[in-house]
């Protein structure tokens, strides 16, 4: 095994072959997908719902909500929804797009769009 000196993280993700900027977007998706799973429990357990009663709610399995709400599944915006309303609430969706992406986005969108 060869030694690797590492002046820095980007130098260790270079020597391993990840792509810098995929691993930050990566690390942001699971860190968004933990507190949603970390929401989607908390309000599971305040209603007294076991994860067999919103299974059942939802027509689906329990082993389905396990892995929700352990961040091992990776679900659909209607699905989202559909767990929201079950758990008496609705499902808000917020893009925080930079600055410079939105005045970039603005440049191309159609007119009635930019309102």
């Amino acid at each position: 095994m060869r030694e690797i000196e590492i002046v820095d993280f980007s130098d260790f993700y270079e020597e391993l072959g990840i792509d810098e900027k995929e691993l930050e977007i990566r690390t942001c998706f699971y860190r968004l997908l933990h507190k949603i799973s970390r929401e989607i429990y908390d309000y599971r357990k305040a209603l007294g719902m076991s994860q067999n009663d919103l299974a059942e709610a939802l027509s689906v399995k329990q082993a389905m909500i396990s892995k929700i709400e352990s961040g091992e599944y990776n679900f659909s915006v209607e699905l989202l929804n559909n767990i929201a309303q079950t758990l008496g609430g609705n499902l808000t969706v917020s893009l925080n797009l930079l600055p410079k992406a939105h005045k970039a986005a603005k440049k191309t969108l159609p007119p009635a769009a930019n309102r």
